[in-house]
């Protein structure tokens, strides 16, 4: 018998506070097998769920780009990276925002060479490197979703699920750092691009720590928003109905898994490398959904302050 929205709502509450405790108790053991055993999965089904409804743009050219402009981005991995996730951003944005002037040639131009501008910029680059596909994706956009859902549902049980993402997520940075139940080892996990994610987010946030070794709240909160975001893309099952496909895409798509979990088991390293392209790709072809997303919520505030 399907479940009820309120029903998967108390499901996704339920789903909030346990997260919250495993990151509180497992921070680093969590995140890292959370994006190795439940990552994969997520991106594969996501990216067959986006490709059904032609990955929410009127533009068929759209995500061939983005699935070139990932590669590029990966295969580069320095100056190119920051720019082609920039300038991915930036041509979903245009494709998603139906305005007259979004169409004018020289507004177009002048997206893309500020878009130029700030991609080359140290502190932008990083940013759009280490934030965007990582904390601002599983976090602010995941938050995004469920804030919507509850507007536009009217659900107390949806708010009450967004409260306590946003609560008890927030509640990392201000917890005492002993009060974690481990201290972060930089040593005991092999990829290094969380540490880096850790150590700018601390940056940002005008900490003085420059070592991992006291960055053990940060990366209990990455632990936190990615696990969650990927559970609530499988609590979601039943009221988007990604798993309605073909027999031969789940063939496939346990396929691309199991040897994705293979990678993972044999050197974790060389699955980070691998699979990174894979975690990239999806938050790039999400991006007209976002940017939709956080349009709907603009219009869905405004209506529930008339």
């Amino acid at each position: 018998m399907p479940l009820s929205v309120k029903r998967i709502n108390h499901i996704n509450s339920a789903l909030v506070i346990a997260t919250f405790f495993l990151a509180y108790l497992f921070p680093f053991q969590l995140l890292f097998f959370s994006y190795a055993f439940l990552g994969p999965a997520h991106y594969l089904t996501q990216i067959s769920w986006l490709h059904d409804r032609k990955y929410f743009t009127t533009r068929p050219i759209i995500p061939w780009l983005l699935f070139g402009m990932t590669l590029i981005g990966i295969l580069d991995g320095s100056i190119l990276l920051p720019l082609m996730i920039g300038l991915g951003f930036t041509l979903c944005f245009c494709c998603a925002i139906e305005v007259e002037g979004a169409k004018k040639p020289f507004i177009l131009v002048g997206i893309v060479v500020i878009t130029l501008i700030v991609s080359v910029l140290p502190i932008t680059a990083l940013f759009i490197v280490l934030l965007l596909p990582t904390i601002v994706h599983v976090f602010i956009f995941t938050g995004s979703f469920m804030l919507l859902g509850a507007l536009n549902g009217k659900d107390r049980s949806a708010l009450l699920t967004f409260g306590l993402f946003i609560v008890l997520g927030l509640s990392f940075f201000v917890i005492p750092e002993p009060w974690l139940a481990q201290r972060y080892d930089p040593n005991a996990f092999p990829a290094h691009y969380f540490n880096d994610v850790a150590l700018y987010a601390a940056k940002l946030m005008g900490s003085r720590e420059t070592t991992l070794e006291h960055l053990s709240p940060i990366l209990a909160f990455l632990s936190f928003a990615y696990t969650y975001h990927y559970l609530n893309w499988f609590s979601k099952v039943e009221l988007i109905r990604w798993h309605q496909i073909s027999p031969r895409r789940w063939t496939v798509i346990i396929g691309l898994y199991l040897a994705a979990i293979g990678l993972y088991l044999y050197d974790y390293t060389i699955g980070f490398k691998v699979l990174i392209y894979l975690s990239l790709l999806h938050v790039l072809l999400e991006f007209p959904l976002n940017i939709q997303t956080f349009g709907a919520l603009l219009k869905a505030t405004r209506r529930s302050k008339r």
